[in-house]
């Protein structure tokens, strides 16, 4: 399996769902701002222009040109149309080659930001992989208001993560997901860490399952 990647390969992006349909959750800001102020850190402020003049005019309003973080606030929820939404047309602005690879560099980002913010105090028990593993359902419920996280599979080398009840959700928000447990992981201290889907409602299965191994 590549680093990275997805076990089933590259899956067709889900249809993104309009925040008025039944049943659409959403993410809180806090799970993606570091994400955005490390993207503009990277790619600066004229590719934040152009992601906000770029997004589908139904989410415009969610964002603001040259703003430290486009406007995102740690504290409010958004629909996850909007955050699929916004991952995608970041990607096309600055042109990136892979996708994956592009939206692992920004769950880098935003959790080495999180983690210097306000869930510091939880996360800085975080010392293991085990213990990342342990309390991934307690994360889930602080970053997303619908879903429910449980671990399939825990051992010294890897654990299994199942999340249902997670209907309309972007494929996009699903590998940000994978990737923001990669990079928990790779703060407790391991390195060679490898992350992939192995089950998504995007392909069609009822749950979204997650491998995380580390040596």
């Amino acid at each position: 399996m590549n680093v990275g990647r997805d076990e089933r390969g590259a899956g067709a992006p889900s249809v993104p769902k309009l925040a008025s349909d039944p049943g659409v959750g959403h993410l809180y800001g806090t799970a993606f701002r570091g994400a955005i102020t490390g993207f503009l850190g990277h790619y600066g402020h004229a590719a934040g222009s152009e992601v906000v003049s770029k997004i589908d005019a139904r989410y415009r309003a969610f964002v603001q040109p040259n703003h430290v973080s486009l406007g995102i606030l740690a504290s409010r929820k958004y629909p996850y149309a909007f955050v699929g939404e916004l991952l995608r047309t970041m990607h096309t602005t600055v042109r990136a080659a892979d996708e994956d690879a592009f939206i692992r560099q920004l769950g880098r980002w935003g959790v080495d930001a999180t983690l210097d913010t306000v869930e510091r105090v939880l996360i800085r028990y975080l010392v293991s992989p085990q213990a990342v593993a342990q309390r991934a359902p307690e994360l889930w419920r602080i970053f997303h208001d619908c879903g429910r996280l449980t671990i399939l599979k825990l051992t010294d080398t890897e654990f299994h993560s199942e999340v249902a009840d997670w209907p309309h959700h972007d494929i996009r928000v699903c590998k940000l997901a994978v990737e923001g447990g990669r990079r928990l992981v790779e703060r407790s201290g391991k390195t060679n860490v490898d992350a992939g889907r192995t089950k998504c409602q995007a392909w069609g299965h009822p749950t979204c399952v997650t491998r995380i191994k580390w040596t």
